[in-house]
């Protein structure tokens, strides 16, 4: 016969310390999970590349298989209260919908990517009357000879210039000014280039075979450091290069090439891949380490020119001014570059939707990166869409279609 034991019973205040420790791991527990959730959907977001959309006006509307309205956009067309993507499934002919759900970017219309998708259906017929009178309102704001790159004529030493960053402004170093060129390196509009390819870098460009025909152009303006000597993307986007942009975002890991031999060499091999021009965000220590390497061992094959943030924000404030409501993206500053020193422009690697026409999922890259974007800088479905608009006009053609049909 076991003797029971005389056990010291908990008090009160005991029982209210063991509570609260209760509580307080159960939230660490949930704060935990939440936070695992949370990055994994965000992972999953980033992956595929998807926007989320901000409603203005929340409207419930049903469309079981039919048409919507007849618009590639509409502020007021939302679904159970979200903006969402239409499509027309090419089997059963049936209109669906598709939920926009990621924190990369944000606008706040619902997008027919069926009728965005079939603009392009129609044979494309140059309007050389409208590209004219957009030339001459963008020579008078945005003329890239003048202004779009830093030179030892629009500059001064020791002079201080606004930036395209916020809230920030560009000191311009006697070093850094003798780094500049004299002069523009850009024809004026009484010698443009012909024909200009503006490559961007969207998923739209995977399996589109269209190396020939962007190589094929006069001139080429690639964005953001692409990377053109894998074997598998060559078929798709060519190697020519004339004018690569280089965003600070992408020169970070060779930020310590002015001290750093490794680093100086990983940069210059890297751009190996690059020749014309490479334009730089903007001067700095470890960039002018840069240019003067590839100067001594590249000569005229690859020059180094830094942007004009006095052109950048002219380009910006265009664009404001016809209905882009946010910073300009490279994208659509090539694209207005291109278009005061060319006569013809055509645009490939465009299409801003994790989604095609008929619902098909589309990569942001057509190479696998990171995505280098804050939530709300830009607006790329409304840029996209003033494309369309300047491709219908007959000033630019947009590709989307493959270059072999």
């Amino acid at each position: 016969m076991y003797r029971e034991e005389n056990r010291p019973r908990s008090s009160p205040m005991a029982l209210r310390v063991t509570k609260r420790r209760c509580a307080r791991a159960l939230l660490f527990a949930m704060a935990a999970l939440l936070v695992i959730w949370t990055g994994r959907n965000f992972s999953n977001a980033i992956s595929s590349a998807e926007y989320v959309y901000l409603p203005k006006a929340p409207v419930a509307r049903e469309y079981k298989g039919r048409q919507p309205r007849n618009a590639l956009l509409d502020d007021n067309l939302l679904v159970n209260g979200s903006a969402v993507y239409i499509y027309k499934n090419r089997t059963t002919g049936k209109w669906g919908t598709l939920p926009v759900t990621s924190p990369i970017l944000s606008v706040n219309f619902t997008v027919n990517l069926t009728d965005l998708q079939e603009a392009f259906s129609s044979p494309w017929q140059p309007q050389p009357a409208n590209m004219r009178r957009l030339q001459a309102d963008l020579e008078k704001c945005c003329s890239a000879r003048r202004m779009a790159v830093l030179t030892q004529q629009n500059t001064e030493p020791d002079q201080y210039i606004p930036s395209a960053f916020p809230n920030l402004i560009e000191y311009i170093s006697p070093e850094y000014h003798r780094t500049f060129p004299k002069k523009s390196p850009f024809p004026g509009p009484e010698k443009r280039f012909g024909r200009c390819a503006v490559v961007g870098n969207g998923g739209i460009l995977r399996d589109s075979k269209c190396a020939a025909e962007i190589d094929s152009a006069d001139f080429v303006f690639r964005c953001n450091l692409p990377p053109l000597t894998v074997d598998k993307y060559r078929p798709w986007v060519g190697v020519k290069t004339n004018f690569t942009t280089a965003p600070m975002s992408m020169l970070k890991k060779y930020r310590h090439m002015d001290e750093s031999e490794q680093d100086l060499e990983r940069f210059v091999s890297d751009t190996m891949q690059y020749s014309g021009f490479l334009c730089i965000k903007r001067p700095s220590n470890y960039s002018t380490a840069g240019y003067k390497e590839l100067q001594r061992r590249r000569g005229d094959s690859l020059s180094v020119l830094y942007e004009n943030p006095q052109h950048f924000l002219a380009v910006t404030q265009y664009w404001l001014e016809h209905g882009i409501p946010r910073k300009a993206t490279t994208g659509l500053y090539l694209v207005t570059t291109a278009l005061t020193m060319c006569d013809h422009v055509d645009v490939y690697g465009f299409w801003p939707f994790p989604f095609g026409g008929w619902g098909q999922k589309i990569r942001y890259h057509y190479f696998y990166a990171a995505i280098f974007i804050a939530p709300y800088a830009h607006e790329m479905p409304s840029e996209f869409i003033k494309m369309v608009e300047m491709h219908r006009q007959g000033i630019i053609k947009v590709h989307i279609d493959k270059c072999d049909k």
